[in-house]
């Protein structure tokens, strides 16, 4: 009896991965097709084939809906820190430059970006995206300076802006090609710049 519940235990949390699998893979076509007000319960039921009910009762608000996929997206693999902090800063770069270099990834956080100053869901998404993605980066540079390779006094939330905000700006806005070589120069002013005295 016991083997049969574990059963049938380990068969629904297969079903519901499968599920959210599903509707993470509408939602995130949706929002690279046709933009966030695509996103509905109506919408993504048809794109993944997973009834409103489903839906509903998971996800009660379209809301709850885009802000759970996200939570649960996996994003790029981050790079272990190796006590080199140039050789971390360049490994989360590349980390973030392949990221922003995915077609999906990008619409979805250029359409974002536009929408934030007046779409509450946009706007805390969006936030919610960068605090996930730069958190990896403050530990690194926390890290840093806790071993005297940067200053005492390093503002981390301004170290974070100098260091992603270029490559965002570049690969997003300007859409320009960022090689290793600009990667290094911006790892390296950056380094420059925080140095200890």
């Amino acid at each position: 009896m016991a083997e049969a519940l574990e059963g049938l235990r380990s068969s629904a949390a297969v079903l519901v991965a499968r599920t959210r699998a599903r509707v993470q893979e509408a939602v995130f076509a949706l929002l690279q097709d046709e933009g966030l007000d695509a996103v509905t319960h109506l919408r993504v039921a048809q794109a993944s084939g997973v009834g409103r009910a489903t839906l509903y009762r998971h996800w009660p608000t379209r809301e709850s809906l885009i802000l759970d996929t996200f939570a649960g997206a996996k994003g790029p693999h981050e790079p272990q820190p190796t006590g080199d902090l140039r050789a971390d800063l360049l490994a989360y770069l590349a980390m973030l430059q392949d990221g922003l270099c995915q077609e999906r990834f990008g619409s979805v956080v250029t359409s974002l970006v536009g929408r934030a100053d007046w779409d509450p869901v946009a706007a805390k998404l969006l936030g919610r995206m960068c605090e996930k993605g730069t958190r990896h980066l403050a530990e690194l540079l926390e890290a840093g300076r806790d071993r005297g390779s940067l200053r005492p006094d390093l503002d981390v939330d301004e170290a974070v802006a100098r260091i992603v905000g270029p490559v965002v700006f570049s690969r997003l806005v300007v859409r320009r090609e960022i090689d290793r070589a600009w990667v290094v120069r911006l790892v390296d002013d950056v380094l420059r710049q925080f140095a200890p005295s």
